[in-house]
């Protein structure tokens, strides 16, 4: 049987999303059929991931820290919030430059998560406190 393909598109919110749907029919009648969908979820990727650090081009150094941890991105930095490995929140600081100098010589050892905000994107990086 030849199949049949339904093309569709819709947005939502300020994404167009396409639907492309293969069916593999064995109806040799020409009658007209819905198709109900249930369960349709739409995401966007996870945030911490390298790919939007490189996007956004934000750096951290020096890595590991001692008593400064410089950052700095392409764009402005809106706000940087560092958290311990436990998830508490450790240092919060608002930057609106495109580079600056946090001072982590208050944090214990460890490796920290650093939380920032460009252009209303928001990306994680880790790094080490020495």
């Amino acid at each position: 049987m030849t199949p049949i393909y339904i093309l569709g598109s819709f947005f939502y919110s300020n994404f167009k999303v396409i639907v492309l749907i293969s069916l593999h029919s064995l109806i040799s009648d020409k009658k007209t059929y819905n198709i109900y969908f249930d369960n349709i979820y739409l995401y966007r990727a996870a945030t911490a991931g390298v790919d939007l650090n490189n996007l956004l081009d934000v750096s951290l150094s020096p890595v590991p820290a001692k008593n400064e941890l410089r950052i700095s991105a392409q764009d402005l930095i809106e706000n940087v919030t560092i958290y311990n490995i436990l998830g508490k929140r450790v240092v919060n600081a608002t930057i609106n430059k495109k580079e600056d100098v946090l001072d982590v010589s208050s944090l214990k050892t460890g490796v920290y998560i650093l939380k920032y905000t460009i252009n209303n994107a928001v990306g994680t990086m880790k790094f080490i406190k020495e």
